[in-house]
């Protein structure tokens, strides 16, 4: 709710947007979960210019499961990977090939 109220009062905050998708698209509680939701603030055109960026195509991944569109979700966590390049960041790596994984079994990612 917090995160939601904060998109009403700096709508154009990509920040903001991205872990709010995030909050959205993975909660532990599963009635707080809003894949739609979280596809629209990933549209926002204030994300123009980082949509790109590995971790936000790693969220949009994660956003797609959630709405149940696995091959969709698989398309863009491999483009946030090959985004990272070799000797980047391991940690997103990881979370990225966990989450092909899940995507592979139709999985969202938790």
């Amino acid at each position: 709710k917090k995160y939601r109220d904060v998109i009403g009062f700096s709508p154009d905050w990509p920040e903001v947007s991205v872990r709010l998708a995030w909050m959205l698209s993975t909660a532990d509680d599963h009635t707080l979960r809003d894949g739609a939701k979280a596809l629209e603030l990933l549209k926002k055109p204030s994300l123009e210019g980082v949509n790109e960026l590995p971790y936000v195509l790693y969220v949009k991944s994660a956003a797609l499961a959630e709405v149940g569109q696995f091959g969709e979700a698989i398309e863009a966590a491999k483009a946030a990977k090959e985004k990272i390049g070799p000797g980047a960041d391991e940690d997103l790596l990881q979370k990225i090939n966990r989450a092909l994984v899940l995507y592979e079994t139709r999985q969202t990612v938790n």
